[in-house]
């Protein structure tokens, strides 16, 4: 339980700071996401750990998964994720990305 009320701590400072990203929701959304298929892993490790399970189902389900974060968590994936959270990117705060504003000029 410590380190979950040290975590919230961390992103309640994060969230207090003042940060320049266009968009913080979208990129709180993108880690989340990205996070959900390790979270699983470990969940599912543990879960046949302390289970005792040695069937071999349980272990292609985690091999399974780990594929997918490798598919996820590649470096051309994250890139695109990025580069699309800064076309989000509204500095006057009128809901309008400015890429859109500039191409309707």
């Amino acid at each position: 339980m410590k380190w979950i009320n040290r975590l919230k701590d961390v992103y309640k400072t994060i969230k207090a700071a003042d940060l320049k990203i266009g968009n913080l929701l979208f990129y709180e959304v993108v880690i989340g996401i990205s996070l959900l298929p390790l979270i699983f892993v470990v969940f599912s490790l543990l879960y046949i750990w302390f289970a005792h399970i040695t069937d071999d189902w349980a272990f292609k389900v985690v091999e399974y998964a780990i594929k997918i974060i490798n598919a996820i968590l590649t470096g051309q994936v994250m890139a695109c994720i990025i580069a699309y959270g800064a076309k989000l990117r509204d500095s006057d705060n009128n809901g309008i990305s400015d890429d859109d504003e500039r191409s309707n000029k």
